[in-house]
């Protein structure tokens, strides 16, 4: 797995949270880096999604689920899984399964907004009037955020569960248990907030 980019090894370094003790002067870069990919796992875990930029292949049943739906209207609604999306690259239906996704929406058939998480397809909508047992929609896209735009809240979260780990010579964290061991009440409070603002709430 590649290294976390939510906070770089220079960034931890320049944050001047480290314990001033022979201890952290005696830190690698390695020892660094692993703990920053420990205190990302475990913040994305609790976000049920990547706050790094990661690229998804989403396959939907329309009509099936609450992820994609035709609406009174005739607007075909497809409500990303994860947010927020950094590109949105291709869109594709189909209403039977023999056909390999031949099928694309033109980028101008649809609109989408981020604060909604919703593509919305109002003209070309295949699926409306008519209706078949079997419709299918697949996004193509890519979610989170790229390193020079990370979210202060993130990235302090970040070298916050960082110089915890370090401090006591971990680079994993096992459960939410042992982030309340490792923080002070209010370095909590403040993780637990950035947990409540970008966590995946279906």
């Amino acid at each position: 797995m590649a290294d976390s980019t939510v906070v770089t090894v220079a960034e931890y370094n320049a944050a001047h949270i480290l314990l001033d003790t022979p201890q952290d002067a005696g830190f690698s870069t390695g020892n660094i880096q692993a703990a920053i990919n420990g205190a990302t796992d475990w913040l994305e875990s609790q976000l049920y999604q990547p706050v790094q930029q990661t690229s998804h292949t989403d396959i939907y049943n329309v009509q099936q689920s609450d992820w994609c739906s035709v609406d009174t209207g005739g607007n075909l609604n497809i409500y990303l899984k994860y947010f927020p999306v950094i590109s949105l690259d291709n869109l594709y239906w189909r209403i039977t399964p023999s056909d390999n996704w031949t099928h694309e929406f033109a980028t101008d058939d649809y609109s989408y907004a981020d604060d909604l998480r919703v593509i919305q397809v109002p003209f070309a909508n295949p699926f409306w009037p008519t209706s078949s047992v079997y419709q299918q929609v697949k996004v193509v896209y890519s979610s989170g955020y790229l390193q020079a735009a990370m979210p202060n809240d993130i990235k302090q979260s970040v070298i916050t569960l960082t110089a915890a780990l370090l401090s006591r010579g971990y680079t994993t964290i096992d459960g939410a248990g042992q982030v309340h061991r490792l923080l002070s009440q209010a370095d909590w409070r403040m993780v637990n907030d950035t947990i409540d603002k970008y966590t995946r709430r279906f």
